[in-house]
């Protein structure tokens, strides 16, 4: 139920396909529980329980390797879908710090193939150093996702700057911001070259977002 109630709660309710980015966040977030409670539970039984550690811990692998695949599909199929485009992961904080999960995510799928490795020699010491690794970028990627979950993953709008020259007068539309709330809008008109004055300008806003450019017209 925290679960869902997290999904709900997040950035894939806002999505255009809200069903589509629920399920891919609640998997994601299944897979990352899994992967993150299996972790805890060996750190907390490991000096302790460490014959019944050695039993979990093949188990426990081939879980990990299968979350760490729905972990890193649904991850990537829930970006592409909220971003507007892939370069968006460059211009937000949101962006960089998802890439720097991405970064330690690679870094867990590394050291669980060395996990796997000193599993199969039977390395107890090496398994020690490589779990106390893992755990160590598993606390880090749980800080990242804290504070990811509190950012905007859109890039905000730059401010619209407008020219055309129509009658032999240039006009020119800024406005302060095109994000929702309130804003500022300056337009500015050069004179004629054959001398005349401007008696007035009239303005009209279409609303259709692909046709939103503000007509000008001078008598």
């Amino acid at each position: 139920m925290l679960l869902v109630a997290t999904t709900l709660n997040g950035h894939a309710i806002a999505s255009d396909v809200p069903v589509y980015t629920i399920i891919l966040d609640f998997m994601h977030l299944v897979t990352a529980s899994l992967w993150t409670a299996g972790l805890v539970y060996l750190f907390m039984i490991w000096r302790k329980e460490r014959e019944q550690v050695l039993a979990f811990l093949p188990i426990f692998s081939r879980i990990a390797f299968v979350s760490l695949i729905l972990l890193i599909l649904s991850g990537v199929l829930y970006t592409l879908k909220l971003l507007p485009d892939i370069t968006a992961l460059f211009k937000t904080t949101w962006g960089l710090l998802l890439l720097a999960k991405i970064f330690m995510v690679m870094l867990v799928g590394g050291v669980g193939i060395l996990i796997r490795e000193h599993l199969r020699k039977n390395d107890s010491p090496g398994l020690t150093k490589f779990l106390m690794s893992d755990i160590s970028f598993m606390l880090i990627i749980v800080l990242i996702v804290g504070t990811i979950t509190h950012l905007n993953p859109v890039p905000k709008n730059e401010p619209l700057v407008w020219k055309e020259n129509k009658q032999d007068i240039e006009f020119l539309v800024k406005t302060s911001t095109l994000s929702p709330g309130k804003g500022s809008l300056w337009v500015t008109a050069s004179l004629p070259q054959d001398g005349s004055s401007i008696q007035s300008i009239d303005m009209y806003f279409l609303l259709r977002i692909k046709e939103s450019l503000h007509q000008l017209m001078c008598p």
